[in-house]
């Protein structure tokens, strides 16, 4: 039986496989050791992290704010990484490791812009391919 829930689970794995830095068996892994509902309850939570990241990111690049910038990216990482995007998910982890190193935020200007790029892309598509995301929630 076809619902909801697997209509819009097939159309994000058809929609993000061309998708740089996309695992669909990352995705595919969590429906499965979930339910294919909980996984896409989980994506409509990171959807809401990409518009709370996205925000934040340009706060940290008005402010200058590293912390701000570390908070989000350590955010990001583990869930991008959780539903499959693991090329967002290491931008944000290199982020984090080159502020640990102590690296001057001019040095991470433009990784910073990549990673809000990334994010702006990935929520367009989201809302692109899976309009009705946010009925699961």
């Amino acid at each position: 039986m076809r619902n909801g829930a697997d209509n819009t689970f097939d159309a994000f794995l058809k929609g993000f496989t061309s998708v740089a830095g996309f695992s669909p068996e990352v995705f595919g892994d969590l429906g499965r050791d979930t339910s294919e509902e909980v996984a896409l309850r989980i994506l409509n939570q990171f959807r809401l992290s990409l518009e709370v990241g996205i925000e934040r990111l340009d706060q940290s690049l008005q402010r200058k704010d590293g912390d701000l910038v570390a908070q989000v990216a350590h955010k990001l990482a583990g869930s991008a990484e959780l539903i499959g995007f693991l090329g967002l998910g290491q931008n944000c982890r290199s982020a984090m490791a080159k502020l640990k190193q102590g690296a001057a935020f001019s040095q991470l200007e433009s990784g910073i812009l990549a990673i809000r790029t990334q994010c702006q892309g990935l929520l367009n598509s989201l809302q692109e391919h899976c309009p009705n995301l946010s009925s699961f929630i």
